[in-house]
Protein backbone atom coordinates (compact mmCIF):
# COMPACT_ATOMS: atom_id res chain seq x y z
CA UNK A 1 0.00 0.00 0.00
CA UNK A 2 1.58 3.43 -1.08
CA UNK A 3 1.59 6.46 1.13
CA UNK A 4 -1.57 8.38 -0.49
CA UNK A 5 -3.37 4.81 -0.34
CA UNK A 6 -3.07 4.58 2.99
CA UNK A 7 -3.76 8.35 3.99
CA UNK A 8 -6.93 8.01 1.72
CA UNK A 9 -7.97 4.78 3.21
CA UNK A 10 -7.83 6.59 6.66
CA UNK A 11 -9.67 10.05 5.66
CA UNK A 12 -12.53 7.53 4.68
CA UNK A 13 -12.31 4.68 6.63
CA UNK A 14 -15.12 6.66 8.94
CA UNK A 15 -17.87 6.44 6.47
CA UNK A 16 -19.56 3.61 7.90
CA UNK A 17 -22.72 4.43 5.16
CA UNK A 18 -21.44 4.70 2.02
CA UNK A 19 -21.98 1.67 -0.17
CA UNK A 20 -18.84 -0.61 -1.06
CA UNK A 21 -18.71 0.67 -4.48
CA UNK A 22 -18.87 4.37 -4.17
CA UNK A 23 -16.08 3.88 -0.63
CA UNK A 24 -13.83 2.18 -3.55
CA UNK A 25 -14.79 5.21 -6.38
CA UNK A 26 -14.12 7.62 -3.29
CA UNK A 27 -10.49 5.76 -2.52
CA UNK A 28 -8.99 5.84 -6.04
CA UNK A 29 -9.86 10.09 -6.23
CA UNK A 30 -8.25 10.85 -3.22
CA UNK A 31 -5.49 8.83 -3.15
CA UNK A 32 -5.48 10.36 -6.85
CA UNK A 33 -5.30 13.55 -5.43
CA UNK A 34 -3.07 13.01 -3.01
CA UNK A 35 -0.51 11.57 -5.43
CA UNK A 36 -0.99 15.20 -7.35
CA UNK A 37 -1.30 17.72 -4.61
CA UNK A 38 0.29 16.03 -1.72
CA UNK A 39 -1.79 16.06 1.66
CA UNK A 40 -1.13 19.59 2.42
CA UNK A 41 -3.91 22.56 2.66
CA UNK A 42 -2.10 25.74 1.48
CA UNK A 43 -3.32 28.71 3.37
CA UNK A 44 -2.72 32.44 1.38
CA UNK A 45 -3.01 36.16 3.02
CA UNK A 46 -7.00 37.31 1.99
CA UNK A 47 -7.15 39.38 -1.04
CA UNK A 48 -10.46 41.02 0.70
CA UNK A 49 -10.50 42.05 3.95
CA UNK A 50 -13.55 41.50 6.45
CA UNK A 51 -15.06 44.61 8.07
CA UNK A 52 -18.00 44.38 10.48
CA UNK A 53 -20.26 47.70 10.66
CA UNK A 54 -21.32 46.65 13.79
CA UNK A 55 -18.38 45.61 15.48
CA UNK A 56 -19.35 42.16 16.97
CA UNK A 57 -23.02 43.22 18.30
CA UNK A 58 -25.66 40.92 16.92
CA UNK A 59 -29.11 39.95 18.63
CA UNK A 60 -29.27 36.87 16.34
CA UNK A 61 -27.28 34.76 17.51
CA UNK A 62 -27.53 32.26 14.80
CA UNK A 63 -26.34 28.37 15.00
CA UNK A 64 -24.69 29.02 12.61
CA UNK A 65 -22.50 31.82 13.22
CA UNK A 66 -23.24 33.15 17.04
CA UNK A 67 -21.45 36.14 16.87
CA UNK A 68 -17.98 33.72 16.18
CA UNK A 69 -17.26 35.53 12.72
CA UNK A 70 -17.85 39.06 13.68
CA UNK A 71 -14.94 38.36 16.27
CA UNK A 72 -12.38 37.76 13.33
CA UNK A 73 -13.75 41.38 11.87
CA UNK A 74 -11.97 44.63 11.69
CA UNK A 75 -14.07 46.85 13.31
CA UNK A 76 -15.79 49.22 11.52
CA UNK A 77 -18.58 50.70 13.03
CA UNK A 78 -17.50 53.99 13.83
CA UNK A 79 -15.78 55.40 10.56
CA UNK A 80 -16.01 53.08 7.46
CA UNK A 81 -14.33 55.58 5.26
CA UNK A 82 -11.04 55.72 7.79
CA UNK A 83 -10.94 52.25 7.96
CA UNK A 84 -11.06 51.49 4.07
CA UNK A 85 -8.21 54.32 3.43
CA UNK A 86 -5.87 52.46 6.16
CA UNK A 87 -6.07 49.13 4.56
CA UNK A 88 -6.27 50.57 0.96
CA UNK A 89 -2.93 52.27 1.87
CA UNK A 90 -1.56 49.10 3.18
CA UNK A 91 -2.19 47.26 -0.33
CA UNK A 92 -5.49 45.80 0.37
CA UNK A 93 -7.51 45.10 -3.04
CA UNK A 94 -11.06 45.17 -1.56
CA UNK A 95 -13.24 44.72 1.41
CA UNK A 96 -16.22 42.44 2.45
CA UNK A 97 -18.81 44.11 4.64
CA UNK A 98 -20.75 42.20 6.92
CA UNK A 99 -22.14 43.19 10.04
CA UNK A 100 -24.69 41.75 13.21
CA UNK A 101 -28.36 42.61 12.79
CA UNK A 102 -31.08 43.23 15.28
CA UNK A 103 -34.00 40.50 15.32
CA UNK A 104 -35.76 41.98 12.71
CA UNK A 105 -32.88 41.37 10.66
CA UNK A 106 -31.90 45.68 10.20
CA UNK A 107 -28.16 45.92 10.29
CA UNK A 108 -27.83 48.98 12.56
CA UNK A 109 -25.57 51.89 11.28
CA UNK A 110 -24.06 53.36 14.42
CA UNK A 111 -22.38 56.91 14.08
Amino acid sequence: MTTAERIAAEEISHLTLVSKSLKDEMLKSFTRRIELFENVIHFYPQPFTPLSLTADRCQLSCKHCNKHYLQHMIDASQNLADVAEQLHNRGTIGIILSGGSTRDGYVPLYQ
